[in-house]
């Protein structure tokens, strides 16, 4: 029977980083559902911006984003709607805009 330190479960952009992190230092196991196979895969339903905050993340890892995950368009605002109040806004937000497909498989690398 084998044996592992940790156990993964989600290989999204959390259980990716954590596995990322733990690579070379402990054993590590990691399980997820999507079926993930060079351009055949999942499709997510969400879109795929990257927050400033991650962005910081992936420098304090020394980790730059291959130019093939990157997807256009860029964006510089986001509107949003609330519905119930009748609002709209926009805001600036300093995303980038991400394949989620092509960032999980390099995530997972």
């Amino acid at each position: 029977m084998e044996h592992f330190d940790v156990a993964i479960i989600g290989l999204g952009p959390a259980g990716s980083a954590l596995a990322r992190k733990l690579a070379g230092k402990m054993q590590v196991i990691a399980l997820d559902k999507k079926h993930q196979c060079g351009t055949e895969g999942f499709s997510k339903p969400c879109g795929g911006l990257l927050a400033p905050d991650a962005q910081r993340s992936f420098i304090r890892d020394g980790l730059t984003l291959p130019v093939d995950v990157i997807a256009n368009p860029q964006i510089f605002s986001v509107k949003t709607v609330d519905v119930a109040a009748s609002l709209t806004r926009n805001y600036q937000r300093s995303y980038i805009n991400i394949n989620r497909h092509a960032f999980d498989l390099w995530m997972n690398r």
